[in-house]
């Protein structure tokens, strides 16, 4: 599985936005799992969720080891969180694929006071031209 993508170029923009109570974060769609396990360095527990269950699976088998990290195949906008509150919610390449403005109200909804939110949406290619930019950016993003 690759671990890198356009997306992983960001993450440490991301981890420059992390709040200052850092116990509880969620990574809203968090595909293969690698900005959750790297979130498991920095805060006490971090929930995963992902709807599609191949991902959850690969997330399981690959980081099961880590025990502050929670792994739930379910979808963001249907999933209930039970009261729980957050400092940290991410959604990396993921809330393009929700009702906007229902998820922007639910993440608002489920961060702590003082808490913050990321999200990070790339431009989708659909010409020849976003496509051979797209390569040309690759090897820069690398760093």
């Amino acid at each position: 599985m690759i671990e890198w993508d356009h997306n992983t170029h960001y993450h440490k923009l991301l981890f420059s936005k992390l709040p200052e109570t850092r116990d509880f974060a969620l990574d809203v769609g968090s595909g293969f799992g690698l900005f959750s396990f790297k979130l498991t360095s920095l805060f006490k527990a971090v929930l995963s969720l992902e709807p599609d269950k191949g991902s959850i699976d690969f997330q399981k088998s690959k980081y099961e080891t880590q025990d502050n990290i929670t792994f739930v195949e379910d979808s963001f906008l249907k999933h209930d969180f039970k009261g729980q509150k957050f400092d940290f919610i991410s959604a990396i390449a993921s809330i393009h694929h929700m009702d906007f403005v229902p998820a922007l109200i639910k993440i608002k909804a489920l961060l702590k006071p003082g808490g913050k939110m990321v999200i990070l949406g790339l431009y989708k290619e659909s010409s020849i031209f976003d496509y051979i930019i797209s390569i040309i950016a690759f090897f820069p993003n690398l760093s």
